[in-house]
C-alpha cells in the first residue's frame, strides 16, 4: 500500500491496463500545469538538510 502522503501527488492505477492508459494520456497530453506546480511545491519541502536532521533525531530516540 502506498502511504497517503505519497499518493497525494501521484497517479494511482487500478491495474496494469489502467496504468497504461494513464501513461498514454500523459504522453499525449502532458502533465497538467497546475498539478505539476502543486507537486513541485510539495516536493520542495523535502530537502537534504531536513532529511538528515529528521533521520538523526529518529536515531537519537532509538538509541
Amino acid at each position: 500500500m502506498i502511504p497517503d502522503e505519497v499518493r497525494r501527488h501521484c497517479n494511482v492505477a487500478k491495474n496494469e491496463s489502467h496504468m497504461a492508459g494513464i501513461l498514454l494520456d500523459l504522453k499525449k497530453n502532458g502533465y497538467d500545469k497546475k498539478l505539476k506546480l502543486k507537486a513541485t511545491n510539495y516536493a520542495r519541502q523535502f530537502t537534504l538538510d531536513r532529511t538528515v536532521k529528521g533521520t538523526y533525531e529518529a536515531y537519537k530516540k532509538m538509541f
